[in-house]
């Protein structure tokens, strides 16, 4: 789990005696932002700030949440094939540029930081909507051909599952 608590705006917040107070009044709403490893100082200043936006945000959230873990295991096990020549597209993960299908670096990239990390978006809804239209969009059958195998523009089996199982995922 990510744990950003440290430097000055972290004092800053545990300083401030209605900080102190407003976290204590939204327990239940930090446990979301930890559970959702949302818990920088960033986004706690957002909760404390206006706690009815984790309210109205929490379910998108929490679905954006489950993609970005699907996504970064199948990284982690290195199931993410790039076909052809100049297949794919570099994101970070870890700290590190890898590359994997062009589909799932454009989901990536509406869901996390520049670090790779999972983000609290501006507008989690239109992202919902963007990550549900990519992955339907990619989960069809993409077939096998010459050119499709030089170019990079065939879709295998496993690539296919991971945008299947995105779409249940929304």
């Amino acid at each position: 789990m990510q744990n950003t608590y440290r430097g000055s705006d972290a004092y800053e917040v545990l300083a401030d005696p209605q900080s102190i107070e407003a976290i204590e009044n939204n327990k239940i709403e930090l446990l979301q932002l930890s559970y959702l490893e949302l818990n920088s100082v960033e986004y706690i200043q957002k909760v404390l700030a206006n706690i009815t936006l984790l309210d109205q945000d929490a379910c998108a959230l929490n679905k954006l949440r489950v993609v970005y873990s699907k996504i970064t295991q199948q990284i982690e096990s290195g199931q993410l094939k790039v076909h052809g020549l100049g297949g794919g597209s570099a994101i970070t993960f870890k700290g590190e540029r890898t590359k994997v299908p062009e589909g799932i670096s454009k989901i990536w990239y509406e869901i996390t930081d520049m670090q790779g990390n999972f983000r609290w978006m501006d507008n989690v809804s239109a992202v919902l909507n963007k990550v549900k239209v990519e992955a339907n969009n990619r989960s069809g059958y993409r077939g096998l051909t010459a050119i499709g195998l030089f170019f990079g523009s065939y879709r295998d089996a496993q690539t296919k599952d991971l945008y299947s199982k995105i779409s249940q995922a929304l």
